[in-house]
């Protein structure tokens, strides 16, 4: 009995094959253009009435920013996604080691969902007044390491 399935051409095949040796699975290549973003003033930035592009680290380091400060379903487009970080409010208590594992472990927990990153170490958090330091190292899958610090300042 014949399959019900389409027969693969060998050359095609062979074709294939070689795109997915080709294909690292801890190689970096960027999806689209990015664009730097500004968090401070809050919008995209430009140079000579242009926007400028972003790649490879900059452009995760910008996403991990993004996460942090997007929490569930506070923004539309980002409803009903895995797009956030439950660090809320958490961000108003002191750090007790409970507080200081629980931010670790929503950070890396959403973090860790960028296809590049392998994973999280360094982790710390420092209490100052009404500031929240936190720092980490990311690790991404070709072995580069971000350094990542973002400021929380209770209102």
């Amino acid at each position: 009995m014949d399959s019900i399935l389409p027969a693969i051409d060998i050359e095609l095949e062979t074709v294939l094959e070689d795109f997915d040796e080709g294909i690292a699975e801890n190689t970096i290549t960027p999806v689209g253009k990015s664009l730097k973003f500004n968090f401070i003033e809050k919008k995209f930035v430009f140079e000579d009435g242009k926007n400028i592009r972003i790649e490879a680290e900059e452009e995760i380091k910008q996403w991990i920013t993004l996460l942090l400060v997007s929490y569930k379903d506070k923004y539309k487009v980002y409803k009903d996604t895995d797009f956030h970080c439950n660090i809320e409010d958490l961000i108003g208590q002191k750090p007790t080691p409970y507080i200081i594992s629980e931010f670790e472990r929503e950070i890396s927990e959403a973090v860790i969902t960028h296809r590049f990153i392998s994973s999280i170490e360094n982790f710390s958090i420092t209490y100052e007044k009404r500031t929240l330091t936190v720092t980490f190292t990311v690790i991404l899958k070709d072995n580069t390491t971000l350094s990542i610090m973002q400021i929380y300042k209770k209102k």
